[in-house]
C-alpha cells in the first residue's frame, strides 16, 4: 500500500501565523498589522501557506496557470501567506513582486520550522489551514492543479489529504487488472463517474469509448475503469445491469457509497458525467471532462499541460 500523506499537525495560534508579515510597496517592505487578518467569525478565512521558489519553473507555472486564478475565484474565503524559499535576497524581492499576498520576511525563522513543521519536502506545496489554525491538508497543491477556479472547496480538501490515500482505498474494492497489470502499473488511469442516463451522457460515453478504441490501438499505458457507486441511497441511482452500463467497454469498480462519494469530492467529479485523468503514484490528476468532448481522437492525450503540469512520459 501506498504511504498516508495524511497530516498529524496541531493548530497553529493566529498570532503566530500573522504577526511580522509584509507586502512590498514597490520601493520598500511594510508590516502588516496582524489585526488586519483577523477577521470577525462570521466573516473568518481558511488559510493558505504557499512555499515556493521563484527561479523554479515548476513554482512558476503553477502560479501563473493555477494557483492565481484559483486565488482570485476564492479570495473572500480563503487568506494566502507566500514563504519564499529563495536563498537570494533578490529573487526574493522578485518573488514577493509577482505573489501579490503577505509574505514572511526574508531570513524569518518561521520558514525553518515550518517547513520542518509540515514536512516540505518538494516545492510548490500549499498548506491549508482552517479559520481555527487547524491543518486541513499539507498537499493542496494536487487539488489547486485540477481546480484552478476552486469547485468544491473546502470540501473536497477534507476528503483525502493526498492522492496516494485515495489510490489505497480504491485498491480495497478489488480493482481488476488490465493487460495483467495492477492500476498503479499504469502510466495513466481514466476514472468515468455517471448517474443519470441522459442524452448528454450517452453523447458522452459514445466519444469516450471512441477515444478508448483508439487509444487501445496505439498506446497501453493509459487504463480506463467506470466507478460505479454500490452504496444505494436516494441521491444514487446507479444499476450496473442497465444497458447504458453495458455499453462501457473497459472495467467496472463497483465502489461503497462513502467510498464513492469521498472519490468525487476529492476529484471535483460532481458533474454527470465526469472523467479524470490521473497518474497513479500520486503526481497529478486533471478534469479531462470537456477535453473528451472536445478531442475524442486523443490527439493531445493526456491534456495536462494546460494546468502546466508535463506528463510522466513528456
Amino acid at each position: 500500500a501506498m504511504q498516508s500523506c495524511a497530516s498529524r499537525v496541531g493548530p497553529l495560534d493566529p498570532y503566530t501565523l500573522f504577526s511580522g508579515l509584509v507586502e512590498y510597496d514597490g520601493t520598500t517592505y511594510r508590516e502588516v498589522p496582524a489585526r488586519n487578518f483577523m477577521s470577525k467569525p462570521n466573516e473568518a478565512k481558511y488559510i493558505g501557506i504557499l512555499f515556493s521558489e521563484y527561479s523554479s519553473p515548476e513554482c512558476r507555472k503553477f502560479y501563473d496557470q493555477c494557483l492565481k486564478s484559483f486565488a482570485t475565484q476564492l479570495s473572500h474565503r480563503l487568506e494566502l501567506i507566500l514563504v519564499s524559499c529563495d536563498v537570494d535576497e533578490a529573487r526574493y524581492t522578485d518573488h514577493t513582486q509577482q505573489c501579490p499576498w503577505p509574505s514572511l520576511p526574508f531570513g524569518d525563522h518561521r520558514k525553518a520550522v515550518w517547513k520542518n513543521q509540515f514536512d516540505v519536502t518538494g516545492l510548490p506545496t500549499v498548506v491549508v489551514l482552517d479559520p481555527f489554525g487547524n491543518t486541513i491538508t499539507t498537499n493542496a497543491a494536487a487539488y489547486i492543479r485540477a481546480n484552478p477556479l476552486g469547485k468544491g472547496f473546502p470540501e473536497g480538501l477534507t476528503t483525502y489529504s493526498c492522492l496516494p490515500d485515495l489510490m489505497d482505498d480504491l485498491e480495497t474494492c478489488r480493482i481488476p487488472y488490465v493487460n495483467g497489470q495492477p492500476m498503479a502499473e499504469h502510466v495513466f488511469v481514466g476514472f468515468l463517474f455517471f448517474q443519470f442516463a441522459t442524452d448528454q451522457t450517452r453523447d458522452f460515453i459514445f466519444r469516450l469509448n471512441y477515444l478508448f478504441r483508439k487509444l487501445s490501438q496505439v498506446d497501453t499505458s493509459a487504463v480506463f475503469y467506470h466507478v460505479v457507486d454500490m452504496g444505494g441511497g436516494a441521491a444514487v441511482i446507479h444499476d450496473p445491469g442497465s444497458i447504458l452500463h453495458t455499453t462501457v467497454p473497459f472495467p467496472a469498480i463497483e465502489v461503497p457509497g462513502a467510498i464513492y462519494d469521498k472519490v468525487k469530492r476529492y476529484l471535483g467529479a460532481a458533474a454527470s458525467p465526469s472523467f479524470v485523468i490521473l497518474e497513479p503514484r500520486g503526481e497529478w490528476f486533471h478534469d479531462a471532462t470537456h477535453d473528451v468532448m472536445n478531442d475524442p481522437s486523443g490527439v493531445r492525450f493526456p491534456w495536462t499541460t494546460r494546468c502546466g503540469l508535463q506528463p510522466p512520459n513528456a
